[in-house]
């Protein structure tokens, strides 16, 4: 009987090492403005951190990314080529984030006046995603937005909005680099915190 019991409990932590390895991830990702204009980026996911590298041409304070910290609830934006990093605000910090660690619905935690309706199951990229619709008031103007949510890897895979919308698509499961996550030694925090 008690051997029995070990093997059950063995398998229900191996299902759920399974399940959380499974939302380790790498992706491409798209977004546009509605003038166009196209931003291509890769995602990684690992460990309850995000980080999301531009793809595109290098500006003039050379190529930056951002590293989400899903647990802590803070973001940071890295540039390498100076050498420095900054926390963001919390404002954009909640907004990176909600992206990366949806729940059972993308209106859990979200501020009063969001309403959240499902609107059904489609596929996005080869990946079941759920579609909801999302309305809210942002400075007396009410903005709706479409949400499509992997419910397995709980992350926005697809997103449309009156402003533009993003895809993440190529995703490839599977553990992350550490090393993808950490701000680099010896890099200084702009604003001096």
């Amino acid at each position: 009987m008690a051997k029995h019991s070990v093997l059950i409990a063995a398998a229900i932590c191996m299902t759920w090492v399974s399940s959380v390895l499974a939302q380790d991830f790498s992706a491409d990702g798209v977004s546009r403005d509605t003038r166009g204009h196209v931003v291509n980026s890769k995602v990684y996911k690992g460990s309850g951190k995000v980080r999301v590298d531009s793809l595109e041409p290098t500006p003039p304070n050379g190529a930056s990314y951002l590293i989400l910290d899903l647990h802590q609830r803070t973001s940071y934006a890295v540039l390498p080529s100076r050498r420095l990093y900054l926390q963001q605000g919390a404002a954009m910090s909640r907004t990176a984030l909600a992206l990366f660690d949806v729940g059972d619905t993308p209106c859990r935690g979200a501020a009063s006046g969001v309403t959240c309706q499902k609107l059904g199951v489609e596929t996005v990229n080869g990946r079941g995603a759920e579609k909801w619709k999302v309305d809210q008031t942002l400075m007396g103007r009410a903005f709706s937005m479409t949400l499509w949510i992997d419910p397995v890897l709980h992350v926005v895979v697809k997103s449309e909005s009156p402003v533009g919308g993003a895809e993440l698509d190529h995703i490839v499961l599977g553990p992350q680099p550490a090393s993808l996550f950490v701000i680099p030694a010896g890099f200084t925090q702009m604003g001096g915190r």
